[in-house]
């Protein structure tokens, strides 16, 4: 049966808006693809999105990062939280004055809390230096719901501190769960050791704010030893980072990270390169084989997401070879005539006995570490080591692992890590210590292995996605 055409008529003959008034379908036409109408068209409407609106149904990432900009001036407060759920006969909460004695109050004291003042102060003075009362507004981030009574430390002037207090109902901004709540407060005192001390001694719980984990899951606020944790990463990550850039990151030859024995290793560079920022190296690193035989399946890309890389995948087998150039060579590189590492992935076996490896090495890696100038010319090859073919020693054994035993605290680490995916921070604590005394062959190898965990920790803590979220 045929089709009838489906009419689609110039701009000049559409209705308001680029809506066509005269289209029209015989019976039994099919219906049209809207999408292949639309492409003749000299004008589309966009009903997505506009310069002044997002579709919040369709952009929902968008919206969550939208929390972290409410209206008002982010202000960093120290916020005392009631929690003795103090009320009157109508459960309306009580301001602190109300009490007959303030200590009766307990506490959660949250360090570093933010909210955004959006009114000025108001301030009426006796005489220039003497202040009679203070008032303000400000919200707070969604997922935190304020109570009168609650108070907090600003600083209002150079040096000056003062208690502010919620003294009237917070007004909740919206009907939705995730919304602001608008907060009036007054000042009470001015801050003196002597005041501090009594409304300290009704804290109960302390809590730590940290923006990005209290916007991804609503009301969360960091323990005392989580920001203990997430200080030392922070600190262990900018040490690392720097003496691991410092000592390995070869800048006048190749521009990039070189093993101590000069071998380049494509797939530690490549796994840099994606747990490291420009600023934190000073300079990107090379990667000069980026075709590298199973680079998307090797123990480092495992490491990053063992979601998408298969155990069985990971290749345990490798060998060094020269980079080598013919006539017809494209990519010349600062490797030519140098070693590199070449991973040899499952039921490869058979490349051992290529006469282009140099080393296979199991117990030669030292010996080669000693004597890095003693590679063969480049028309020369020696065959490899008797037994190569039948003893592929692991990658991450050989390399990963070199130099540990099953006490040190790297070996846990890794142990622990690649069985559970979960992270001991006792055990990680130790190996941010014992990496700086072990050998430089090992350090190369362990060093990025600590910077990615270090990190996994802070972005486990933040809340960020994407980060494991097994700790203990």
């Amino acid at each position: 049966m045929g089709v009838a055409p489906f009419p689609v008529q110039p701009a000049s003959q559409l209705g308001p808006l680029g809506t066509n008034t005269n289209v029209t379908l015989t019976a039994g036409a099919e219906i049209p693809n809207p999408d292949a109408v639309l492409t003749q068209r000299e004008y589309v409407l966009n009903t997505y999105s506009n310069e002044n609106a997002i579709n919040t149904g369709r952009m929902t990432d968008v919206v969550d990062l939208l929390r972290a900009f409410g209206e008002g001036s982010p202000t960093v407060v120290t916020y005392y939280h009631r929690i003795d759920g103090g009320g009157n006969i109508r459960g309306t909460d009580l301001a602190i004055d109300d009490d007959l004695n303030r200590v009766h109050a307990a506490y959660l004291k949250i360090h570093d809390f933010e909210l955004r003042i959006t009114s000025s102060l108001q301030f009426d003075h006796l005489t220039d230096d003497a202040l009679n009362s203070l008032v303000g507004d400000a919200v707070t981030y969604p997922g935190f719901e304020p109570k009168v009574g609650d108070r907090f430390i600003m600083e209002l002037d150079t040096g000056r501190f003062g208690f502010l207090e919620i003294n009237e109902q917070p007004k909740r901004l919206a009907v939705r769960s995730m919304s602001y709540w608008s907060i009036r407060f007054i000042l009470t005192d001015w801050l003196d050791d002597t005041f501090l001390a009594t409304v300290e001694a009704g804290v109960r719980q302390e809590g730590w704010f940290d923006k990005n984990r209290f916007l991804t899951e609503p009301g969360a606020l960091l323990i005392k030893e989580e920001v203990i944790l997430m200080t030392k990463a922070k600190v262990a990550v900018a040490q690392m980072t720097n003496y691991f850039t410092e000592k390995f990151f070869d800048r006048l030859t190749y521009g990039t990270y070189m093993r101590p024995d000069k071998v380049f290793d494509p797939y530690v560079v490549d796994f840099l390169r994606q747990i490291l920022d420009y600023s934190e190296t000073r300079g990107l690193p090379e990667q000069f084989v980026p075709d590298a035989t199973c680079i998307k399946t090797s123990w480092w890309a495992w490491l990053l997401n063992a979601d998408v890389v298969p155990v069985e995948a990971i290749p345990a087998g490798w060998k060094v070879r020269y980079y080598r150039i013919g006539s017809q060579s494209t990519q010349i590189n600062a490797l030519v005539n140098k070693p590199y590492l070449l991973m040899i992935g499952p039921g490869d076996t058979s490349e051992w006995g290529s006469v282009e490896d140099y080393y296979r090495y199991t117990s030669t890696y030292t010996h080669v570490c000693m004597y890095p100038d003693r590679f063969p010319p480049n028309n020369y090859y020696p065959e490899p080591e008797v037994g190569a073919t039948e003893d592929a020693v692991s990658y991450k054994e050989q390399f990963i692992l070199a130099g540990t035993t099953e006490a040190s605290a790297f070996y846990k680490v890794v142990t622990r890590f690649s069985q559970d995916r979960v992270i001991v921070p006792t055990d990680i604590m130790t190996a941010f210590t014992e990496v700086y005394s072990a050998s430089s062959e090992s350090q190369f190898y362990q060093f990025p292995v600590l910077i990615f965990l270090a990190k996994l920790i802070i972005n486990r803590l933040h809340g960020l996605s994407g980060a494991s979220r097994s700790f203990i």
